[in-house]
């Protein structure tokens, strides 16, 4: 896919990194909107959910220090090196390309807000390595070399019910009562 499939105008330099900046938001992610969670956990520092419902119009990114008690569709944690940790897809929209794009729509999102850049981890599984290899090419970066060595790898991308404990998500994800 190209810049302009994914409503990208241009690509920001920063550092050795670069930010997308949207024309609007991707085809992809019509009626989305995302909260970014600044949380105090060992090993988490944000959660940032996106919900593809009405409950805010599309576009929307909200900045705060609590989480929602609903269920994003999609989410990605970063730890204290603003690297990806943990990531979730709604069964119902795996493998249709959403998590290259999503990657980055967060990291444009997390540059404007908060002047920082995210970026994935060095520990990926076999789906998240695919994700982030595509989106590294959409901006021109050479990806980080994978060393899947720790248990966020074995996850894929359906990680632990609560990753993010004792903060929760009070309402059921798709897929069931898994655990």
């Amino acid at each position: 896919m190209t810049q302009l499939q994914y409503n990208i105008k241009e690509f920001k330099s920063v550092g050795n990194h670069y930010v997308p900046e949207f024309y609007s938001m991707p085809e992809e992610f019509k009626g989305c909107w995302i909260q970014i969670s600044k949380l105090n956990l060992k090993n988490t520092k944000y959660a940032a959910c996106l919900y593809f419902n009405q409950d805010f119009p599309e576009g929307t990114v909200i900045v705060s220090e609590s989480i929602r008690s609903s269920y994003p569709d999609i989410y990605v944690t970063f730890d204290h090196n603003n690297k990806a940790e943990r990531l979730y897809i709604n069964p119902v929209m795996r493998k249709r390309g959403y998590l290259p794009i999503a990657g980055l729509v967060l990291r444009s999102c997390f540059y404007n807000y908060l002047g920082i850049i995210v970026d994935g981890s060095s520990d990926r599984s076999f789906s998240a390595d695919k994700a982030y290899s595509k989106a590294k090419e959409i901006v021109k970066e050479t990806p980080a070399k994978n060393n899947p060595v720790s248990s966020n790898a074995r996850y894929e991308i359906d990680p632990p019910r609560d990753p993010i404990y004792p903060n929760v998500w009070n309402i059921q994800r798709v897929g069931g009562n898994r655990g």
